[in-house]
């Protein structure tokens, strides 16, 4: 269950956007963008893998600060079951390579931003919006 957002369309359309992105970056050939290879595999040393935990762990937590904890569980799954999508598109594509280690790394990143929401960022758009409010002299939906 979603939190009481006052902004909840725009959170929806901010994270259906993240996900196209990670899809899309996933599927386009990298050369397309950064004809030298990704300017971070130089800070990864070519391995990949820390991009995958990264990039899960940011969208799970993205995700995990618009939902009630009792929800998170629906982020998790879907996050995991978007992971091995995306891996099966890498598959299919031709010019990108299917690695189910790429999957666990994907699934530590997902972990790593569950125990982040868990114990620290719970709610956080929740706190964003009342900040913005705040400012704007607003009151908040409390």
């Amino acid at each position: 269950m979603m939190l009481p957002l006052r902004y909840l369309t725009q959170w929806r359309m901010a994270g259906l956007a993240l996900l196209g992105v990670v899809f899309f970056a996933a599927i386009v050939p990298s050369s397309l963008f950064w004809p030298g290879g990704l300017p971070i595999s130089e800070w990864t040393e070519g391995d990949d893998k820390l991009v995958h935990a990264i990039t899960f762990a940011f969208l799970t937590t993205w995700f995990g600060g618009q939902y009630a904890q009792q929800g998170l569980w629906k982020i998790l799954l879907g996050l995991a079951v978007f992971g091995v999508l995306i891996e099966i598109c890498q598959g299919v594509v031709g010019y990108r390579t299917r690695d189910a280690i790429d999957v666990v790394a994907n699934l530590v990143g997902i972990l790593a931003g569950y125990l982040l929401v868990r114990f620290w960022l719970a709610g956080w758009s929740a706190r964003i919006e009342a900040w913005f409010d705040r400012q704007l002299g607003r009151r908040s939906l409390e």
